[in-house]
């Protein structure tokens, strides 16, 4: 008797979001971007000048604090965060200024300051551990390395590096308010 093959199992990949569309808010340096749903999509992660900004359950998402062109994209992932969809059409946004002292370390549109007293140091397993002071009103936080976005911290400001890359490596952080509608500056950057 010959053996039988198993049945291959074919795992879908995640449908990219379509139509992606945006809207400036005038006289408030912001955007509202659109799209349409994909197909079995848990959610979706948005793009600003090819950076991570942030992940939303469904459309639309208004950007704030803008002034400047801007390029967007979205990508979908299904429920198990673990089939993420090429990306959407890219467009791009030109918002009229809206003027703030750049001096001043925190943008008077927002309510949530940028995090203070980063610091790194690397352990005995050669992993980079920031660490920085709790921000009043942030419900997480955005880690970035050598500019690109890194991870999220929810409830808590620690976050370690667990494979930092060879030569010297630039962190930095942002708080965000619940809503992820309100992200703050980042005063710190720290190489290590």
């Amino acid at each position: 008797m010959g053996l039988i093959a198993a049945p291959s199992i074919v795992i879908a990949a995640q449908v990219a979001p379509t139509n992606l569309k945006g809207e400036e808010i005038l006289d408030a340096g912001a955007v509202t971007l659109t799209w349409s749903a994909a197909n079995g999509a848990a959610g979706y992660n948005v793009y600003r000048n090819n950076q991570y900004l942030t992940t939303v359950t469904n459309s639309p998402y208004t950007d704030y604090r803008l002034d400047g062109e801007y390029k967007y994209y979205i990508t979908a992932f299904d429920p198990s965060k673990q089939q993420f969809s090429s990306r959407s059409n890219e467009i791009t946004i030109i918002t009229a200024p809206y003027p703030f002292d750049s001096d001043d370390p925190v943008d008077p549109k927002l309510d949530i300051v940028a995090p203070e007293g980063l610091t790194v140091q690397e352990n005995e397993n050669s992993e980079v551990i920031l660490s920085w002071q709790p921000v009043t009103g942030a419900a997480g936080y955005n880690v970035y390395r050598n500019e690109a976005y890194f991870g999220t911290v929810m409830a808590n400001e620690e976050y370690t590096d667990k494979n930092p890359l060879e030569g010297s490596n630039e962190y930095y952080v942002t708080a965000f308010d619940a809503s992820k509608k309100q992200f703050s500056a980042s005063l710190t950057r720290l190489y290590m």
